[in-house]
Parts: structure tokens; C-alpha cells; sequence
């Protein structure tokens, strides 16, 4: 009987489920300056493909930074930015599969409709093909995040030491994943359908300003830093899911949590001659997590 099961084929599954993986990557920065105006602006493209077919990373990321300084450069604005985007596919893994199935049968069953054309054992416990595994199978993944950030300094040009301080920062982080098998037969089961999607977004927001004196009286030196912070986090989460094995499915869900802090902050310092040193500080925070 076992020898009746033999085909007539000669399948290299490993090479069928396997490429030349080929890696590339490009870079390009520019910076230079005009007047009270300094930029950097890098861009980086990454392209990886798996040595399994249908897998591959890619990756584009750009950042720039800008200075600028205004009123006699008592005034510097700095502009940080960063952004990634990434797309992945991630096929099923069928090296175990390729490893041990058949390489005396075909890969295609081109009669065969219930599997999808493909050769498959008519044993649910039998190893599955391994090419229809990565045909009938999909999964990947997409994201983006940009992480931003605006400074502003001032220095009091009245108040010797005096400096007014402003920060806004932007965190947002979008991802994305989804996997999708087809309606396959294998044996005496048959498997439906199956559509799953998630998605995540986070999104943070900083806002801070704070004054600074520093300043030195002969043999005494002191520094004072008062200020405030706002800040909120959010994060929207959203899935699809769908099978057809069974009776109910969830449907579309978008739960999301947000929260906030706000901070008042101050530290002081006191030095007499380098000798002696004296530190206080105090912070007060509140958050929506405590009710």
C-alpha cells in the first residue's frame, strides 16, 4: 500500500518553498546652513526579502532637523522630526513541511477543486503540501510612526541668566497586521475562511515650559528651575475578524483608552565657593489613571 501511494514526480519542495534572498539599501543625508538657519535631512530606504517566498521587510525613514535663531540669537528654535514606514509579509512556515513531504508526488492536482488544485494526502494528520500552504496562506503587517519635537529657548536679554524654555513633542504610532487562509480541504475536514485584522494606534502629546535663572554673586552660585507639563496618551484599537467555521463572529471592534497627567516641577541649587552644595527639589503630579 505504501509503495502504491508513490507518484511518479521528482519535487525538490525546499527549492519550491525557497528563493535568493536579495538585500538592498540606499541612504541619503543633506545639511548645510543659510544665515541663522541650520538643516540635516537624512532618508533611508531598506528592502529585505526572507529566503521563504513571499516574506520581505521594507522600510523608508526620513529625519530632519532645522535651527533657527531670531532677536540678536537670543531666541533659538529647533525643529527635531522623525518618520518610519514599514511594510512586511510574513508567509506560513513550511520548512518542516518541505523537509519531510513527498518528493515523488507533484505539486498540483489540477482536478482537485476541494483543495484548491493543489496535491494534498486524504489523511488530516498527514503533512500538507507545502507550496499550498504558502498559496492559500497570507499574512502581513504595515506601520508608521512619527516622533516630532519643537524647542524654543529664550534668553531674557534684561535679566542676566534669565531663560524662558517651551517644548512640544508629538509621538504617533500607527501598526496594522492581517492574515488571511482560504477556504482549503484536507482529508475529512474542510476549513473555511478565515479574515483577521488588528490595528493598534498610539498617540502621546507633550507640552512643557519652564523657566531657568542661573546666575553667580562672587562665591555663591545658584540655579532655579520652575515649570509645568501637560500631557496625554491614547491609544484606538481595532480588529476584524471573521471565519466561517464558526456561528458568531465578533465583527468589527474600536475600544480605545486615554489618559492625562499634568505636572508642576521646580528644583534650586546653591553652591558657596565649590565647597559646599545645596539641592531641592519638588514635583506634583496628577493623573486621570488615579480617577
Amino acid at each position: 500500500q505504501v509503495l502504491g501511494d508513490l507518484g511518479d514526480s521528482n519535487t525538490d519542495w525546499i527549492d519550491e518553498v525557497s528563493r535568493l534572498a536579495i538585500n538592498t539599501q540606499h541612504n541619503v543625508s543633506v545639511s548645510g546652513g543659510v544665515d541663522n538657519t541650520n538643516y540635516f535631512v537624512s532618508v533611508n530606504y531598506l528592502n529585505q526579502q526572507g529566503v521563504l517566498k513571499y516574506t520581505d521587510h521594507r522600510r523608508w525613514n526620513i529625519s530632519a532637523k532645522v535651527e533657527h535663531k531670531l532677536l540678536n540669537d537670543d531666541l533659538t528654535l529647533t525643529l527635531n522630526t522623525k518618520s518610519s514606514r514599514t511594510r512586511e509579509s510574513f508567509g506560513p512556515n513550511v520548512i518542516g513541511a518541505a523537509a519531510s513531504f513527498d518528493p515523488t508526488q507533484s505539486i498540483y492536482d489540477v482536478g482537485n477543486t476541494a483543495t484548491g488544485g493543489f496535491f494534498q494526502w486524504n489523511n488530516t494528520i498527514a503533512t500538507g503540501n507545502p507550496v499550498a500552504e504558502q498559496e492559500q496562506q497570507s499574512a502581513g503587517g504595515r506601520g508608521f510612526r512619527n516622533v516630532s519635537n519643537l524647542q524654543l529657548k529664550y534668553k531674557i536679554p534684561f535679566v542676566k541668566g534669565l531663560n524662558f524654555n517651551a517644548n512640544f513633542a508629538y509621538d504617533y504610532n500607527d501598526g496594522r497586521s492581517k492574515f488571511l487562509r482560504q477556504r482549503i480541504a484536507r482529508g475529512s475536514i474542510t476549513s473555511g475562511e478565515v479574515f483577521d485584522m488588528n490595528g493598534e494606534i498610539r498617540k502621546n502629546v507633550l507640552y512643557e515650559y519652564f523657566g531657568n535663572y542661573a546666575n553667580q554673586f562672587g562665591k555663591h552660585k545658584v540655579d532655579v528651575t520652575l515649570g509645568y507639563a501637560w500631557q496625554s496618551f491614547r491609544r484606538d484599537f481595532e480588529r476584524f475578524y471573521n471565519d466561517e467555521n464558526i456561528a458568531e463572529n465578533p465583527g468589527v471592534t474600536t475600544p480605545y483608552v486615554e489618559n492625562y497627567l499634568i505636572s508642576f516641577f521646580g528644583r534650586a541649587t546653591y553652591d558657596y565657593a565649590g565647597k559646599y552644595l545645596l539641592t531641592a527639589s519638588l514635583r506634583r503630579d496628577g493623573s486621570t489613571r488615579f480617577g
